[in-house]
């Protein structure tokens, strides 16, 4: 059992002391060494029956039961996982981004914002500031601060020119701008705003063709561009794809099957 551990335990080792500042919480490297020492522990007490070496290898159990418990609260929840991650590694973007990314997600707008500034004061590679930058935009547009989520995102596409986050979050920028402007009856204005709308969508969409919510957008652009075609074409793929999307109806509607 000992000679398992360590055997298991050299590569891990090897592994951890490499990559650890990319992986604080590396817990997983002990998985396989650890039965080598559960492997230990029976041949301890199968070859020392008496009492004493008993109750060591109760107490041993115990402490390990004990501490397995404590440790699964930050295990419980991804938020939960990378808080407790962050103080292993404070000049590490990935658990900052991670914290940041928990908070958006459950609708922590100012949360999010607090957690993505402090992140983008670290050193990140291009990538994760750019993502970084991107969920940024996405939790000021949701706030409504659509000249704030602009400049977040312009500069997140030209960080991470694969991500098709920035280019569909700058179309629904310029959607809902076209939106103010019907309101205020300034037809040129509505008119440019779905035409940047359209060169946006066409960025995200030839980055991840198959993505119904892409489609759907798309395929509305396309139609209130004048180009049916196109507009029956990305919604019908859209509808196979996600028949309960929350657009379905209305793309149902602009295919006259409603």
């Amino acid at each position: 059992g000992v000679t398992w551990s360590l055997v298991a335990l050299a590569p891990a080792l090897a592994v951890a002391a490499r990559a650890v500042a990319a992986t604080p919480v590396a817990e997983r490297y002990d998985y396989v060494p650890s039965i080598g020492l559960a492997l230990a522990v029976a041949g301890v007490v199968a070859a020392d029956r008496t009492r004493w070496s008993r109750l060591a290898v109760a107490a041993i159990v115990a402490l390990s039961a004990w501490t397995s418990v404590a440790r699964l609260a930050p295990f419980a929840k991804d938020e939960a996982f990378w808080i407790a991650a962050e103080p292993c590694a404070p000049e590490n973007c990935l658990p900052a981004l991670k914290v940041a990314d928990a908070r958006l997600a459950r609708g922590d707008l100012a949360g999010a914002l607090q957690r993505y500034r402090r992140l983008l004061g670290l050193q990140c590679s291009d990538d994760q500031r750019g993502m970084a930058l991107a969920h940024r935009g996405v939790a000021f547009y949701r706030r409504g601060e659509l000249a704030e989520a602009e400049a977040s995102l312009r500069s997140a596409a030209t960080l991470t020119p694969w991500y098709s986050v920035p280019p569909y979050m700058l179309a629904r920028i310029a959607v809902a701008r076209a939106e103010g402007s019907a309101r205020q009856g300034d037809a040129a204005a509505q008119r440019r705003e779905l035409e940047a709308a359209g060169v946006e969508i066409e960025k995200a969409l030839a980055l991840r063709p198959a993505d119904p919510e892409y489609l759907y957008v798309g395929g509305q652009l396309a139609f209130f561009r004048g180009d049916a075609e196109l507009a029956r074409s990305r919604l019908r793929e859209a509808l196979r794809r996600d028949p309960g999307h929350e657009s379905a109806a209305t793309a149902r509607r602009i295919l006259g099957q409603d």
